[in-house]
């Protein structure tokens, strides 16, 4: 539920709706600005190891999570879907990482 000006409680399914638009927008527009950056900044074959390493790393992270599911009893459906939230999450982690550095530089 969402509280409007006049302190009332309104249905928060339009305010959902357009949060989540928002939201997939914001995405799309960070993955063009991520493609255009690897485009800029990967020259050799080295750099392009580094973004392969990068990715595996990531795979291997949903092996894990499929193996553990499996142990678990876990259904078929929810593995997928297990899987395919972790690779969203990573991924959009990645791309806001990416457009957004200071975000995640630690201070000393």
């Amino acid at each position: 539920m969402v509280i409007s000006e006049e302190g009332q409680f309104v249905d928060s399914s339009s305010f959902d709706a357009l949060s989540n638009i928002y939201y997939e927008q914001e995405m799309s527009y960070l993955l063009c600005l991520t493609l255009q950056r690897l485009e800029e900044e990967i020259d050799t074959p080295a750099e392009l190891q580094d973004l392969q390493a990068l990715f595996d790393g990531m795979s291997a992270q949903s092996f894990s999570l499929i193996g553990e599911a499996i142990k678990a009893g876990s259904t078929t459906a929810v593995v997928v879907s297990q899987v395919k939230q972790q690779m969203n999450d990573e991924l959009s982690q990645l791309i806001r990482q990416a457009n957004y550095p200071e975000l995640f530089t630690q201070s000393n």
